[in-house]
């Protein structure tokens, strides 16, 4: 398991708690601190199953100022733009056998961890 981080987000923390108490082992990408590769986000784009739009925090400055559309961007120049700007990727996002999870709320995880767990 994957769980993208970061390190501000009430979120991501609460998150980080009930893993820990039920006992769940992951590996964790701080993606604001430079852990951000371009093949995790990659993954994240090609194994989310859900709108693109739903992975992109529409209303962070970095966002609204690029001009960008996310229903018109192109998906390699969108994700160039989550590598130079990572505060737009949506959180928690957890990876878990290449399924892809937008952790909000908690329980859409915990429903895909007893399925492969």
């Amino acid at each position: 398991m994957i769980f993208v981080y970061n390190d501000t987000c009430s979120k991501c923390s609460e998150l980080s708690k009930h893993l820990a108490d039920r006992g769940f082992s992951w590996d964790t990408i701080r993606y604001m601190d430079g852990d951000l590769s371009e093949e995790l986000v990659d993954t994240i784009f090609a194994d989310y199953e859900g709108a693109r739009s739903d992975l992109i925090r529409q209303k962070e400055e970095e966002w609204t100022s690029s001009g960008l559309d996310i229903n018109a961007v192109e998906l390699p120049k969108l994700k160039r733009f989550v590598m130079k700007h990572p505060i737009v990727l949506q959180r928690p996002i957890v990876v878990v056998d290449r399924r892809v999870v937008i952790a909000r709320p908690p329980e859409v995880l915990w429903e895909i961890l007893t399925e492969t767990h």
